[in-house]
């Protein structure tokens, strides 16, 4: 239960953990936290923070098989897939020398980034995470970035809810808090 001093009102929230992109109208949620790139729709949408990724794979793997200095080269790694993304099994790569399009040879492909991060740090494989996910595994040495002069295509989270013309408190509130929060992380 959180207290909001402003207003002092008490909100209760049941949290349902899914990484499905679910309507949250149709599902009677008063708000959906998504960190995508949107597509249009007729929710509206409150950025709350930019989700950054890294590239990783932990240091046992690179001793066993060697780091990629190149995205072409993760096509000859195992590599850990995240089952929603918006292009599929493609991970598009970006630098100096252009965009690469890699569809990595995947070993596990999951709908969890802390299922991938754990998999990554057990040395099963280079993994596309965001940087929130990993940044203990990565501060402890347990992953270690890779291709560091190349970037993942800009993620956000985002507050989804339906339009309304009056938007409830409640809802405010909390995504009000949420961004205020975040903005303190980042």
């Amino acid at each position: 239960r959180f207290t909001f001093e402003q207003n002092r009102v008490d909100l209760q929230i049941q949290l349902a953990l899914s990484d499905e992109h679910i309507d949250p109208v149709q599902e009677g949620l008063d708000v959906t936290l998504r960190i995508a790139e949107l597509e249009s729709s007729s929710l509206i949408a409150r950025k709350i923070m930019p989700v950054e990724r890294a590239v990783c794979a932990s240091p046992e793997y690179l001793k066993q098989y060697g780091a990629p200095r190149h995205p072409n080269d993760l096509r000859d790694h195992a590599c850990l897939a995240y089952g929603y993304l918006s292009t599929g099994n493609q991970w598009k790569l970006s630098g100096k020398d252009g965009d690469h399009w890699i569809t990595p040879r995947w070993t596990l492909c999951a709908n969890n980034a802390e299922v991938l991060r754990d998999a990554a740090v057990a040395g099963r494989g280079i993994a596309v995470l965001p940087v929130f996910i990993a940044a203990t595994a990565l501060k402890t040495g347990k992953l270690r970035p890779l291709l560091s002069d190349y970037r993942t295509p800009p993620l956000s989270l985002y507050a989804i809810y339906p339009p309304t013309r009056h938007l409830a408190v409640k809802v405010r509130l909390f995504i009000d808090y949420l961004v205020e929060t975040f903005a303190k992380v980042t």
